[in-house]
C-alpha cells in the first residue's frame, strides 16, 4: 500500500502544560502526520470483508476513491439480498457464503469490519502472507484531517461518548459523533473540518485491527470480563484496550480510571498526559468526589466545580462518566458550567436504562445494551427497589459467578432466556439465590412470554429490568432489535396486547 508524505496532522488544540517531545516521540508524531489523511487508494485492489454498516460505508467511500473492490462475507445472496441493492449500480466483485484466500490473493490491502476477527483463519493467512489487514477504524483515521477524541471501555462508551460530544456542541466547537455508537467513522470522517472534533466509542473490535490510530483525547472507562471467546483471554481484551494510547505522545492526554485495578495497569506503558478519575478517592491530577462536590486537581492546585446533586443521571456508572468528562472538559480547556448546561438537557443513549412504561403500579426499563456482568450490576444498583431482571443472550464464555453475586445482592427475582440462561442459572445456584426461572422458548413469543413473566413477579408495585448481560444474536439482529422489541412488547401489554407500530 503506497502513501504519499505529508504535512497534515493534529493541530493539538486545547493542549495545556505540554511536555517538551524527545526525539523518539516527535519520531512518532512525524509517522502518524506522514500517515494521516495520505493514503493513496486510486486503483488499490481492496477487499473488504463483513458487510454489515462498516462494511457498507467502507465500499462506498473506497469506490469513490477508485479503488478495485472486492467484497466478501459468511452470508449466502439471499441473506445479503438487501446490501447487494444498497450497493447496486457499483463495479465491485463479490464473495458469499464463506471468507476465501481470494480476499488476499493479489490484493494490496484487506479491511475487516469489526464483526470480522483477526483470528479468522483466512485473515491470518492473508497476514502470514504479507497483505496487509486493517480496520475501519484505522481507515478512517487516515483519511481524517481532524482530531479524534475515542472513548473505549467495558461499560459506559456510548453514554460517556455521547456527553463529550454534547458538551463540546454546547461550547460552540464544532463535534462530529461517530464510531461504535452507531455510526461507521469512514461514512462520516471525510465531511469533518480540521477545525472539529472526531468524538468516537471505540470497542475493544476495532482495536485489534489500529496501527496508526492517534486520538488526542484517549478515555479509558474500565476493564471487565467481556469477549472472551474474541479476545481468547482477559489479558488478550486488555491489550486491545491498551492500543488506544500506543502512539500517544506528551502532547495528547489519556483519561484513566483510578478506581479500576485493570486500567491502571496499563499506566506504566501510557506516553501521554494523565487525568484520573476517582468516585472512592482522592487523585493527584484530575476529577474526584469529597464531601459530595465534584472536584478538579492539576498541578497541585484543587478546584470545587459543581456539587453532585446537580448531576441528573442515576447510578454511579454514570457518576464515574461524568468524572471522565469532567478531565476531558479539563484537557481540552472547556469551563464546568458548560458541562452543568449540557447535563441539565442530556438524555441517555437509547436502550441504556431507559424507563418505557408503567403498568399498573409496575415500572419497565430497558438497558438492552448492558451486555456484561459489571454493567448489569451497576444497572441494578442504580434501583432503591430490587428489580425483577430478564437476562440472558448469547454465551460468550464469560464467567457468570460475578452476575450471581449481583443478582443475589439487588435482585428479587430474575427472567433466564436465550443460550445463556442455564450457565446463568447454575450461577445463581451456586451462590444460593433460587429465585429464578428459564424461558426455554427462544423465539420472540418466548420472549415475550419472559416480560409476562417479570411483570408478574413484580406485581403490585417494582420494577422490571431487561439487562441482558449477554450478545443478543441467538435471539436477535443486534441489542438495538432486542431494545426495540422489549419496548413493543411492553408497550402492547399496556394497551391490552394490541400492537403499537
Amino acid at each position: 500500500m503506497n502513501t504519499v508524505i505529508g504535512t497534515a496532522g493534529k493541530t493539538g488544540r486545547g493542549s495545556r502544560g505540554q511536555v517538551k517531545k524527545s526525539s523518539k516521540q516527535t519520531m512518532k508524531q512525524s509517522v502518524k502526520k506522514r500517515m494521516k489523511n495520505k493514503i493513496e487508494l486510486k486503483n488499490k485492489k481492496i477487499s473488504v470483508v463483513g458487510l454489515g454498516k462498516s462494511g457498507i460505508a467502507l465500499t462506498r467511500v473506497l469506490y469513490e476513491k477508485g479503488a478495485r473492490l472486492l467484497l466478501s462475507d459468511n452470508r449466502t445472496d439471499e441473506q445479503l439480498r438487501d446490501v447487494r441493492d444498497k450497493l447496486s449500480g457499483l463495479d465491485i466483485e463479490w464473495e458469499t457464503g464463506g471468507n476465501t484466500d481470494r480476499i488476499y490473493k493479489d490484493r494490496d490491502l484487506v479491511i475487516i469490519s469489526p464483526g470480522v476477527s483477526v483470528y479468522n483463519p483466512v485473515i491470518q493467512a492473508a497476514m502470514k502472507e504479507g497483505v496487509k489487514v486493517i480496520g475501519e477504524v484505522e481507515m478512517a483515521y487516515l483519511l481524517s484531517q481532524a482530531p479524534f477524541i475515542a472513548v473505549t471501555g467495558t461499560n459506559g462508551k456510548s453514554t460517556t461518548t455521547k456527553l463529550i460530544h454534547e458538551t463540546l456542541i454546547t461550547d460552540g466547537r464544532k463535534s462530529t459523533l461517530a464510531g461504535n455508537i452507531g455510526i461507521p467513522l469512514v461514512e462520516v470522517i471525510q465531511d469533518v473540518p480540521q477545525d472539529g472534533w472526531v468524538t468516537s466509542e471505540i470497542s475493544s473490535f476495532q482495536l485489534e485491527t489500529v496501527e496508526y490510530f492517534t486520538p488526542h483525547v484517549a478515555v479509558l472507562l474500565n476493564i471487565t470480563s467481556d469477549h472472551i471467546d474474541r479476545h481468547g483471554s482477559f489479558e488478550g481484551y486488555k491489550n486491545a484496550k491498551s492500543n488506544l494510547f500506543r502512539l500517544q505522545t506528551p502532547s495528547d492526554f489519556a483519561i484513566l480510571n483510578a478506581d479500576d485495578p485493570a486500567v491502571m495497569s496499563l499506566v506504566p506503558e501510557i506516553p501521554s498526559r494523565k487525568f484520573f478519575f476517582s468516585r472512592k478517592r482522592e487523585v493527584e491530577e484530575g476529577a474526584f468526589i469529597t464531601n459530595g462536590f465534584v472536584k478538579i486537581r492539576v498541578h497541585g492546585r484543587e478546584r470545587v466545580l459543581f456539587s453532585k446533586e446537580m448531576i441528573p443521571l442515576k447510578g454511579s456508572h454514570n457518576l464515574e462518566n461524568i468524572l471522565a468528562v469532567v478531565c476531558v472538559c479539563q484537557a481540552l480547556g472547556i469551563k464546568p458550567e458548560i458541562l452543568i448546561k449540557t447535563l441539565q438537557n442530556f438524555q441517555l443513549p437509547e436502550y441504556r436504562l431507559a424507563f418505557v412504561e408503567k403498568i399498573d403500579g409496575v415500572s419497565f426499563y430497558n438497558d438492552s445494551k448492558g451486555t456484561n456482568p459489571d454493567a448489569v450490576r451497576a444497572g441494578l444498583e442504580s434501583f432503591g427497589d430490587k428489580p425483577v431482571l430478564i437476562a440472558g443472550g448469547s454465551d460468550k464464555n464469560m464467567d457468570f459467578l460475578p452476575l450471581a453475586e449481583a443478582i443475589k445482592k439487588y435482585s428479587r427475582f430474575v427472567v433466564l432466556i436465550g443460550q445463556s440462561a442455564l450457565r446463568i442459572k447454575a450461577a445463581c445456584d451456586q451462590v444460593g439465590f433460587s429465585a429464578t426461572t428459564v424461558i426455554e422458548d427462544r423465539s420472540l413469543e418466548g420472549f415475550r412470554q419472559a416480560i409476562l413473566t417479570a411483570y408478574g413477579k413484580a406485581k403490585p408495585e417494582g420494577t422490571v429490568l431487561l439487562s441482558p448481560s449477554c450478545a443478543s444474536f441467538d435471539m436477535f439482529r443486534n441489542a438495538e432489535h432486542r431494545g426495540h422489541v422489549f419496548d413493543q412488547f411492553v408497550r402492547e401489554l399496556n394497551h391490552g396486547g394490541k400492537k403499537t407500530d
